[in-house]
């Protein structure tokens, strides 16, 4: 080594402890996040979505006061 310190030593071995300590969590948090994901999908996969259900945005201009307002609907028919 390029005349390091034993201080300077113990510092840098503790900051890659820590580094390699967060990329152990992040690692795991993964994994997790692709399992609740994978969980998720697979009960998605079962719901049956009919064209009776729509999302339709639209813009409705009102002429009483000359403002244009965005609205949502969700509409379902039995």
């Amino acid at each position: 080594m390029a005349n390091l310190s034993d201080s300077q030593l113990i510092a840098a071995q503790k900051q890659f402890q820590r580094n390699r300590d967060l990329s152990d969590l992040f690692i795991v948090g993964f994994y997790v996040l692709n399992i609740i994901d994978a969980n998720i999908d697979a009960a998605l996969s079962q719901f049956n979505v009919s064209e009776n259900l729509a999302f339709k945005p639209a813009i409705n201009f009102r002429n009483e006061n000359l403002q244009s307002n965005f609205g949502v609907a969700c509409t379902s028919s039995f």
